[in-house]
C-alpha cells in the first residue's frame, strides 16, 4: 500500500499481489470501522424489523440512550408518532425496490 498526503487530503493507492484478496477484505472492515466510529453525524444500522444493530457515539450522545438501551428498543419506539408513518412508508419503498436508499 502506497500512503501519500495532498494538502490535508489522504490517498490510498492499493498495490496488487498474490496476497492482495485477503487484504482487501480487511481493509474495507477497518475502513467501515473508521467511518461508523469517527464521523461526526450521527450513523445506526438497523434491522429489517426496526431493531438496532450499531449506534455510533454521536447517535448516543444526541439521543440521550446508551448503546445497550438501543439494542433493547425498536426505531419505532424513539419515531414521534406523527412521523412514524412516513418513515415506515420509507421503508417499505426501499424494501420493494421503489427507493434506493433511505
Amino acid at each position: 500500500m502506497v500512503f501519500e498526503k495532498k494538502s490535508h487530503i489522504f490517498s490510498y493507492v492499493l498495490l496488487v499481489h498474490s496476497n492482495m484478496p485477503k487484504y482487501i477484505d480487511q481493509i474495507k472492515d477497518k475502513l467501515f470501522e473508521n467511518i461508523f466510529s469517527y464521523v461526526k453525524g450521527g450513523i445506526a444500522i438497523l434491522s429489517l424489523e426496526g431493531k438496532w444493530v450499531k449506534v455510533n457515539q454521536s447517535v448516543v450522545d444526541y439521543l440521550g440512550y446508551s448503546e445497550e438501551e438501543f439494542h433493547n428498543m425498536l426505531f419505532q419506539d424513539i419515531t414521534h408518532k406523527d412521523d412514524l408513518d412516513m418513515k415506515l412508508d420509507c421503508l417499505k419503498a426501499l424494501l420493494n425496490d421503489d427507493n434506493d436508499n433511505y
